[in-house]
């Protein structure tokens, strides 16, 4: 399972580039973009929730409604609890929701075909 971050019910990857010697990340699940930075695991999370708290008070003072996390623009409806599951399982084996979602496919067409 992959490291996260969670905060007021959003969801942060945790990532470590050797190259440059500093922790970084981005919320999932949202279309916009969230992304931030640190030297230790402490720096990072405390920039990741810092990071929420200015999208929630960017996004009041421009009129706008913060992206709810977990939606996207796929035409897939499922229930909130059972899509924010969905989209953590694809991130923690490395794919996007509609590769993951595409795995189970083939078995389940074979299925309705043996019916």
């Amino acid at each position: 399972m992959r490291n996260q971050l969670h905060y007021r019910g959003y969801t942060g990857s945790v990532a470590f580039s050797e190259e440059d010697g500093v922790f970084h990340g981005k919320v999932l699940g949202i279309s916009d973009l969230i992304s931030y930075e640190g030297d230790s695991v402490q720096a990072l999370t405390a920039e990741f929730r810092e990071f929420i708290d200015e999208y929630f008070l960017f996004c009041e003072e421009n009129g706008r409604e913060p992206d709810e996390p977990f939606v996207s623009p796929y035409p897939l409806r499922l229930q909130p609890d059972l899509r924010r599951r969905a989209e953590v399982a694809a991130y923690d084996a490395g794919l996007s929701l509609s590769d993951y979602v595409a795995q189970f496919l083939p078995s389940y067409d074979s299925q309705l075909k043996a019916s």
